[in-house]
């Protein structure tokens, strides 16, 4: 069964730009050029659709996203 109430906390990440049903973020950690559906973002993260660019901090995704992009 999906799990979308749990949180996977990626790490600290870099708001890049966002489109109308994503993000765009930066981080050592990721792959490039690595874009986030807003609806897969968890409600403990710091970094939001609204968060400007340059704008750092930790990103929390839903488990189920995370499982399935292979980050959980």
């Amino acid at each position: 069964m999906p799990r979308f109430h749990t949180g996977v906390s990626l790490g600290n990440v870099e708001f890049v730009t966002r489109s109308e049903k994503a993000i765009l973020v930066e981080s050592e950690n990721l792959p490039s050029d690595f874009w986030v559906p807003i609806s897969q973002i968890h409600e403990d993260t710091e970094i939001w659709e609204d968060s400007s660019p340059g704008e750092e901090g930790g990103l929390v995704v839903t488990e189920w996203w995370a499982e399935q992009k292979g980050l959980a």
